[in-house]
């Protein structure tokens, strides 16, 4: 069986998929949230739900991201702007703005598979 280009990215996108969701995975288990809950009570904080707490460090993390995506897409732009007939140039611009775009789905895919994996297991806990 012949390994093509094609199977290597599929691999690749599932791998980071993986990568991005394994996380929210490990930390949904109820044993992990019950004890940080009962940390979070022993400390004498003001009680928020775990749950706002791990959107909060998802959203940030997404805002981040898109910050990423944002430059590498103004960069990209800039090297086909200013190519002036460069083919090399311009290909490179287009395989950042591929890779960028592909990254960006990459990651709104994860949040939305976690975010339902973790909706399930919080209805599940209740």
């Amino acid at each position: 069986m012949e390994i093509t280009r094609k199977k290597i990215n599929t691999i690749k996108i599932l791998a980071a998929a993986t990568i991005f969701t394994l996380p929210q995975k490990l930390l949904a288990a109820k044993g992990v949230i019950g004890e940080l809950q009962d940390a979070q009570q022993a400390s004498g904080l003001k009680k928020v739900p775990l749950e706002t707490t791990i959107g909060k460090m998802i959203n940030g993390v997404l805002g981040f991201v898109g910050i990423i995506f944002l430059v590498l897409m103004i960069y990209a732009g800039y090297l086909w702007m200013t190519a002036g007939g460069n083919e090399e140039q311009v290909s490179k611009a287009k395989k950042i703005i591929r890779a960028s775009i592909i990254g960006l789905i990459i990651i709104a895919f994860s949040y939305a598979i976690t975010g339902f994996i973790v909706e399930l297991l919080i209805e599940a806990s209740t």
